[in-house]
């Protein structure tokens, strides 16, 4: 059993509770499509965004830019991935940071990434204002979160997990079930989700198809559909 990622590499030293995970997926309504097993309730009738300049301007609300709290997770291919626009990410980020950068000191120990006061090495804070960097500059370049952003981060709150099986197993993280996560935590905004988010199985469109494919998503989105229909 390991958590999904997109470039296939297995960070077996990253521990994680298998017992847990197993009672959890026993607890729940599972709905398969193919090869992947769906807490599907974790998706039904909830709302989420990732809106980067909302949660930076919302800065009473609770949690803003909590998911850069802590150094993020980083496998070796998007550690060489992330290297590759630090240039970019300088000018939204403070004196100290920009000097851990430059001295090449992107990670701190294996799979994860530096910080600074406990929070991300890439977390903008300038101006009282908290954002990713790296986030930002994909929107400066106008190019995917997920070319610029590694996997453990771009995905969040989706989490995936690979059964023993082959079985892939997807869900959003939430309070409810934050300690299956490979992040350990979760998202203030899932459970108190932005004034006029969107559902989350459409929030969540653009990394449920690059993780697991367009045909996927559109039958994903039909059983989320029916189950919300059948629950009226």
């Amino acid at each position: 059993m390991y958590y999904y990622r997109d470039t296939e590499e297995k960070l077996l030293d990253f521990r994680m509770n298998q017992q847990e995970i197993l009672q959890y997926i026993d607890s729940v309504k599972i709905v398969q499509i193919d090869n992947v097993l769906i807490d599907i309730n974790a998706f039904v009738n909830k709302r989420w965004t990732c809106n980067r300049e909302m949660c930076s301007h919302n800065k009473t609300s609770n949690g803003c830019g909590t998911c850069c709290n802590g150094g993020g997770i980083v496998s070796p291919c998007d550690e060489w991935k992330i290297s590759r626009y630090i240039s970019y990410v300088k000018k939204y980020l403070e004196k100290d940071k920009i000097s851990k950068l430059e001295k090449g000191e992107l990670c701190q120990g294996q799979y994860q990434l530096n910080e600074t006061e406990g929070t991300c090495i890439f977390l903008s804070t300038l101006d009282f204002d908290r954002f990713c960097s790296l986030h930002k500059v994909a929107d400066d370049l106008c190019i995917n979160t997920e070319n610029v952003k590694g996997f453990d981060c771009f995905i969040e709150p989706i989490e995936m997990i690979v059964l023993d099986s082959g079985m892939i197993f997807l869900t959003v993280i939430n309070n409810s079930n934050y300690y299956i996560s490979r992040w350990g935590n979760a998202l203030p905004c899932v459970d108190k989700p932005f004034k006029d988010a969107p559902s989350i199985i459409d929030s969540a469109r653009n990394i449920l198809e690059y993780a697991l494919g367009q045909e996927f998503y559109k039958q994903l989105k039909i059983k989320v559909e029916m189950e919300e229909h059948t629950n009226e």
